[in-house]
């Protein structure tokens, strides 16, 4: 009875050492710069100004002007 408990939870160990083992991605530098496998697709919504202090974005049908410099200071 004692060696049934211990052989499955030896099983259950190596079970969840495979499984974390496999479930991990080593990062490389060319999966960052070179293949850009980590890039955000795109951003909706979001236009700079032709001053580069600025950008807009539509939120709620409204074109707000946002600051850079202080993000919480915005037009509408």
């Amino acid at each position: 009875m004692i060696l049934r408990f211990f052989r499955t939870l030896s099983y259950a160990v190596i079970f969840l050492l495979a499984h974390v083992s496999m479930a991990q991605k080593s990062v490389s530098l060319e999966d960052v710069w070179q293949n850009y496998t980590f890039r955000q697709r795109s951003i909706q919504n979001l236009n700079w100004t032709h001053d580069g202090q600025h950008y807009t974005e539509l939120k709620e049908g409204k074109i707000i002007k946002y600051s850079v410099i202080d993000p919480k200071n915005s037009e509408i």
